[in-house]
């Protein structure tokens, strides 16, 4: 008996010693130095950057964690509060409430859109607004918060020295997720009670078209459908957005962060609710993608803002779908965890100091080097310069390296001298074509003529 209890002792003695020493590699990541170095910072973002689920220093899935909302105030650990110390930020105002989404900041910021907002077609996106300020409302002990925004949010943008948007998430999944709520309330509601808050403001107009009573009822879609819609609908706005910061801020250097799957780490994988699981999962990829996507390649403003891939970001732990307290963990356990806002940090800083070119990463399927989802799938629809893990670049199009193709491709706002689908870093001199003569250097274009 004595010796069995020696070697219980002794497991759980090794145990110990191996989370401890888990725990100190877990640790080691510390926080990045930068090269640059900002006075003023503002964060434009929702939940993420508002510190939702760091209770103070905490990472448990607590009920302070579930009802600690934020109104401003940099919170300790979050990624603000560690980018600031590396920037040296002497002034900072982070923007960023929980359940805020781009037409929350369209509201602050664009006077024009408010206008529209007031009109009987757009009554359910003005409707959207107020709900994912209602939280913020309630939990606020300033009751003048949200006009506090509203009356300093263009001074506030016009005086940053670097503006970082953490945008995307709340107005994609989240709102295609809670679509049937949203509509419920505001078919019982809300739509009643835009009338009246509009013509308090003087702004109540009568639909001029039937598309437009059809707007007001909140139009009609599929809830497979909302995810594609409210997405198109995220993307507008954000290039409305960027256009009126631009406005307001010309000089500010903005940090556009990418999004990361929030279902990544959510079982179970197989049975009826492995299904629903890997239906959030594989929409999450494609989502992730598609939002980088349209800020490094389609959007109007991809070469005025630098982009932070934080896909990796590491969040709270989060139980099956088929648990009970799965909705309860997900509030807090699909934000990142302490280490997942290091790990933010880190990325924004490395981005400051590197300036990279976004690129995508070769992998080898079964179609031969190309651009795979995580599911094995070829991307068919990219065409672009992507790395390989040793740092070669290669020219793709649609998903799979060209090797047969030899001239000058463009991206992010540069011309590459591509050789045998390979960008041939090692050549200098002149490449003609029928229309242009490029000379080019160490393989980039630094001067095109027409012939």
């Amino acid at each position: 008996m004595k010796t069995f209890v020696k070697r219980i002792l002794a497991v759980v003695m090794a145990l110990t010693m191996a989370l401890s020493l888990f725990a100190v590699s877990a640790s080691a990541m510390t926080l990045e130095k930068s090269k640059k170095k900002y006075n003023n910072v503002v964060y434009m973002g929702d939940s993420i950057a508002a510190g939702y689920g760091l209770n103070g220093e905490a990472s448990v899935l607590n009920l302070a964690n579930q009802f600690t909302l934020h109104h401003g105030e940099i919170v300790p650990g979050s990624y603000p509060a560690l980018v600031n110390k590396a920037v040296g930020a002497t002034k900072t105002f982070n923007m960023s409430r929980e359940s805020f989404t781009a037409m929350n900041y369209l509201r602050f910021l664009d006077p024009e859109y408010e206008e529209e907002v007031s009109q009987p077609a757009n009554y359910y996106d003005r409707f959207l607004t107020e709900c994912t300020t209602i939280l913020p409302k309630m939990t606020s002990t300033n009751l003048s918060d949200m006009q506090y925004l509203r009356d300093n949010a263009e001074s506030v943008v016009a005086n940053a020295d670097a503006i970082i948007f953490n945008l995307g998430n709340n107005d994609t999944f989240t709102m295609a997720l809670l679509d049937p709520y949203f509509r419920t309330l505001y078919y019982t509601y809300g739509m009643v009670g835009q009338i009246p808050l509009t013509l308090l403001k003087g702004q109540y107009k009568l639909p001029a078209t039937f598309e437009d009573v059809v707007r007001m009822f909140g139009g009609y879609q599929l809830l497979l459908d909302a995810i594609d819609s409210y997405t198109a609908k995220f993307e507008a706005n954000c290039e409305r957005l960027m256009k009126r910061i631009r406005q307001l801020n010309p000089k500010c250097d903005i940090y556009y962060i990418g999004m990361y799957n929030t279902f990544r780490d959510v079982g179970p994988d197989d049975g009826l609710f492995g299904a629903l699981r890997n239906f959030l999962y594989e929409n999450g990829i494609d989502l992730t993608n598609e939002l980088q996507d349209f800020a490094t390649r389609r959007a109007s403003f991809r070469n005025d803002v630098t982009y932070v891939d934080v896909a990796n970001t590491e969040t709270h732990y989060i139980g099956d779908v088929n648990s009970p307290f799965y909705y309860m963990e997900f509030l807090v356990g699909c934000h990142p965890s302490p280490a997942g806002h290091l790990y933010m940090a880190n990325q924004i800083i490395d981005a400051m100091n590197k300036k990279a070119t976004n690129m995508f990463d070769l992998t080898k399927g079964e179609q031969g080097w190309g651009i795979y989802s995580s599911f094995g799938r070829l991307r068919k629809n990219v065409t672009a310069l992507a790395r390989k893990s040793d740092g070669t670049v290669y020219y793709v199009k649609n998903g799979l390296v060209a090797t047969d193709y030899t001239g000058i491709v463009t991206q992010d706002g540069k011309k590459y001298y591509i050789a045998n689908g390979k960008w041939d870093k090692s050549y200098t001199g002149t490449l003609k074509t029928r229309t242009k003569v490029y000379t080019i250097q160490n393989g980039v274009v630094t001067r095109t003529v027409n012939r």
